[in-house]
């Protein structure tokens, strides 16, 4: 209980945000409220628990929140644009992480403390999913996704708790974790640490077929999208620079 109310007040100090002027048009229109990118914090972890609070300032505020139509929402992909045509596809809002874990079964979760600008239609809509690990260089990888606008809401921030086993773990060397230092891990993983011990071969996994086998979707290790759009066939030649923000 006393777990549960501290989430609750710090999530409150977190998402009590200032609205500043700002301007925003999406592919369909002006939006009627602007919220800035997912700002994800991991209030503990360890071995057995991973707490993440995942919160979303306000840029721009409506009028109502209840009678607000269009949100943008600043780093997430919401709309897209059929080929070929000038009809629009608004796509749910969703944010995402992944948690490095010791076991390839889903993790079990718990939405510890939400708060809402708008309550959801629906209250038993779920806000928050975690699938089945991926495996990412022999350590698997639980994603989980934030639904920011779950049943007709809009989401100020929340809490989530994701419970995983600890594993039968055994005593690693410094070579091993050099190497592991080495190792890249997705930026979206939010328990570096327990990643590189995992990485390390701190626990024991046994191998398989599927610890070699690439992640289902590249896309959702990062929320930084970058969309090319091509005039011609031919031969592009690209560099790092031109992938860097306008200024």
């Amino acid at each position: 209980m006393m777990s549960r109310k501290i989430h609750a007040l710090f999530l409150i100090a977190l998402v009590t945000v200032l609205a500043v002027p700002a301007t925003a048009d999406l592919l369909s229109g002006p939006a009627d409220a602007v919220m800035g990118p997912a700002q994800t914090t991991v209030l503990s972890a360890d071995a057995r628990r991973t707490v993440v609070q995942v919160t979303f300032p306000v840029v721009r505020a409506p009028g109502d929140w209840q009678t607000a139509g269009l949100v943008e929402w600043q780093g997430l992909v919401t709309e897209d644009r059929v080929p070929d045509s000038e009809e629009i596809l608004r796509l749910d809002p969703v944010a995402s992480f992944h948690v490095a874990v010791a076991e390839r079964q889903r993790p079990t979760w718990r939405v510890a403390a939400v708060q809402w600008h708008r309550q959801p239609r629906d209250p038993g809509t779920m806000v928050v999913t975690v699938g089945a690990p991926s495996i990412f260089r022999s350590v698997p990888l639980a994603p989980v996704q934030i639904h920011a606008e779950a049943g007709g809401g809009i989401l100020a921030g929340l809490v989530v708790e994701i419970d995983h086993a600890a594993g039968q773990t055994k005593a690693g060397d410094s070579n091993s974790r050099r190497r592991a230092d080495r190792e890249p891990m997705p930026a979206s993983v939010v328990n570096g640490e327990r990643f590189r011990e995992l990485s390390a071969g701190f626990l024991a996994l046994p191998p398989t077929a599927g610890d070699k086998a690439p992640l289902p979707d590249y896309f959702a290790l990062t929320d930084h999208w970058i969309r090319l759009e091509l005039d011609d066939h031919g031969v592009y030649q690209l560099t790092g620079s031109e992938f860097l923000p306008q200024t």
